[in-house]
C-alpha cells in the first residue's frame, strides 16, 4: 500500500491506495470512495467522527 496526501482549497484528506499507483506531485485524479471504509477525523480534536 501507498498513501496519497491530496489538497484542495481548504480540505486534505490522505488515501490509502495500491502500491501499484503512478500518482505523482501535481498530478490531477479522481477518486472513488468506499463508504464502508471510510475515516472522518475531526481537525481539532482528532478524534473519528465517521
Amino acid at each position: 500500500m501507498s498513501y496519497l496526501y491530496l489538497a484542495e482549497e481548504e480540505h486534505s484528506l490522505i488515501a490509502r491506495v495500491e502500491a501499484e499507483s503512478t500518482a505523482k506531485t501535481g498530478d490531477t485524479i479522481s477518486l472513488g470512495v468506499d463508504l464502508r471504509k471510510i475515516h472522518i477525523f475531526d481537525a481539532e480534536t482528532e478524534e473519528c467522527v465517521f
